[in-house]
């Protein structure tokens, strides 16, 4: 075998080789890439839906307190009218009987 092909066959055949080396494992690269890309969007997908459904949970216990603390307000305003009605009914029978 001349030089020159030996010359020609390490030229051409070492990139050659090269490349059908590199080419399945940026082939495996790529795919490990994808891979992680999409579980990386599954986890953050899980995650806000994890944040929303707690958020809606302590919307529900904000909404609850209110509606607690509504009826506490009633109640407490309508014990404080009648302590209201009762004095003045003691008021004005401290009037009659002076």
């Amino acid at each position: 075998m001349p030089a020159w092909e030996v010359i020609m066959a390490i030229v051409v055949g070492i990139p050659s080789l090269t490349l059908f080396a590199l080419l399945p494992m940026s082939l495996v690269y790529s795919h490990h890439k994808r891979k992680m890309e999409q579980l990386k969007l599954q986890r953050d997908s899980l995650l806000s839906q994890h944040i929303a459904s707690e958020f809606e949970a302590v919307r529900e216990e904000i909404k609850a307190l209110r509606d607690t603390s509504m009826q506490y307000d009633l109640s407490f305003d309508t014990a404080l009218h009648q302590v209201e009605r009762r004095l003045q009914q003691m008021e004005q029978q401290q009037r009659l009987l002076h």
